[in-house]
């Protein structure tokens, strides 16, 4: 699969947000994954690629008066095994409560998920089947956590639990296609809704040293 990431540009949904501050603040945002079954320590399917189409991200002030927010607009194309920055946003805050964002399906056929697919995955089940996930999954995630930047430029990440992915979840149990075992809107669909449930829950953020 070819590794791509796209253009991107900013938006700021408030006079300061995106067009630099008097305080200094700046973000390098990415989106990763954790969790041990990106490895073979953990006897749960091993995911050995993991993409999610994420449109905009919404940045919230911790402020007791106004609220102010900063848009970090995409589409971006997020390959979360590479661990890449998706850019840089001036914010006019010193502290973040609550980041926003929205996965989608990509709406462009060179994509590198392809049209029509937010989450794309490719595992190995426990039982030595392959696994691919074409999810059209389309919802906001909502993270609240209180984080005070305090650098020149802060870096942050958001981390998706991929354990969690699989929790309940075992692929051996769907129908197995010529030693695949596909998991979308037309196979094995009972899975699919249980793995985007947990997707739903396994965002948090972080502050990276």
């Amino acid at each position: 699969m070819i590794r791509l990431l796209p253009l991107l540009f900013l938006v700021a949904c408030n006079p300061n947000g995106g067009q630099g501050t008097d305080i200094g603040n700046a973000m390098q945002l990415s989106v990763a994954a954790e969790g041990q079954v990106l490895s073979e320590a953990r006897d749960v399917a091993q995911i050995s690629e993991a993409w999610m189409n994420v449109s905009k991200f919404e940045i919230a002030a911790c402020s007791a008066g106004e609220e102010v927010e900063t848009y970090f607009e995409g589409p971006f194309t997020v390959d979360l095994l590479a661990d890449q920055s998706l850019g840089e946003v001036d914010v006019s805050f010193d502290t973040i409560c609550e980041l926003e964002f929205y996965a989608e399906p990509a709406s462009v056929a060179s994509d590198p998920i392809g049209s029509g697919v937010s989450i794309y995955l490719e595992a190995r089940s426990p039982l030595g089947n392959d696994v691919i996930v074409n999810s059209a999954f389309d919802d906001e995630f909502e993270v609240e956590e209180e984080l005070t930047l305090q650098q020149a430029l802060n870096r942050l990440t958001v981390l998706f639990d991929v354990d969690l992915w699989f929790d309940g979840v075992d692929p051996d149990s769907g129908v197995i296609d010529g030693g695949t075992i596909f998991i979308d809107a037309d196979n094995n669909a009972d899975l699919l809704q249980d793995f985007e449930d947990n997707v739903r829950a396994s965002a948090r953020l972080t502050e990276d040293d």
